[in-house]
């Protein structure tokens, strides 16, 4: 396991421990699924959002404007089917960052998995 899965993984336990307000929407979703959505977390998005949703990946420092950082507010107070339109459509066609790629070979499903996952971020 990778370091940053491992992390990543580590937070998450810890969440779930302490159930946090979208661990039971992450929870209901098929332990295949989970998985595939923390992967492509890693894979897709922590570079520039960081490990643990903060916008502080290793690629942030160069971007303007800043990655999102996966706040307690922000998840609250942000509509989860933008969000899911976000991470498909990118950041260029929703008019928020030209940096952030679009994901157009995610489905729907996996979109939506994505964002649970990032909604569970510490």
């Amino acid at each position: 396991m990778s370091a940053r899965l491992l992390v990543i993984a580590s937070c998450l336990c810890v969440l779930s421990a302490c159930g946090g307000p979208h661990a039971d929407a992450w929870n209901a979703i098929p332990e295949a699924r989970r998985d595939a959505a923390e992967a492509s977390y890693v894979e897709r998005c922590a570079t520039c959002h960081g490990n643990t949703g903060r916008g502080n990946g290793p690629s942030a420092k160069g971007l303007n404007p800043q990655p999102t950082a996966f706040t307690t507010e922000w998840r609250d107070g942000t509509d989860p089917e933008w969000i899911d339109h976000v991470i498909h459509q990118g950041g260029r066609a929703m008019k928020i960052s030209p940096s952030m790629p679009a994901n157009k070979d995610l489905s729907p499903e996996q979109c939506s998995d994505l964002r649970l996952f990032l909604m569970t971020l510490p």
